[in-house]
């Protein structure tokens, strides 16, 4: 990590192959680490295209969070033809999102499961994890579902 604010980084090559597969679809995602960044967070940013589960697990982090959920239409930036299931809180509450939305999570902050249930048009998923303890990544599983 850089010790200089006064420093720029620039990053090529940031799409990545997805963990999570859900067809034989080429699946890909947007997400570079703190000490690639030089700095204190760190982005994920998804195209879903299709229906999945993608964290089952209940758990915390020791960071805040905010999670970001849009349509992809450029046109119409309400557009959002989608159910995604969140889970917030310890008994992992559900709350269905059905238009754009942002969420933000306190750090200790119990969330998931996260359920990608109706895709009907694409979405964008974007989660920004901020002031990363030494941009550090740490989760702590709650409950497993």
């Amino acid at each position: 990590m850089s010790e200089s604010s006064n420093e720029v980084t620039i990053i090529n090559n940031v799409v990545k192959h997805s963990p999570f597969h859900v067809t034989n679809e080429k699946s890909e995602y947007i997400f570079q680490r703190p000490n690639e960044l030089g700095a204190d967070c760190q982005i994920v940013y998804w195209s879903v295209t299709k229906p999945m589960y993608m964290v089952k697990d209940i758990h915390t982090h020791n960071f805040p969070q905010l999670l970001c959920f849009f349509g992809t239409n450029p046109f119409d930036m309400n557009e959002f033809d989608a159910e995604v299931d969140l889970g917030l809180g310890e008994n992992g509450d559900i709350t269905v999102i059905t238009k754009p939305t942002m969420i933000t999570l306190p750090a200790g902050y119990a969330h998931c499961p996260l359920n990608f249930r109706v895709i009907n048009k694409p979405i964008y998923f974007i989660e920004y994890m901020y002031n990363m303890p030494k941009g550090t990544y740490e989760r702590n599983v709650i409950r497993k579902v």
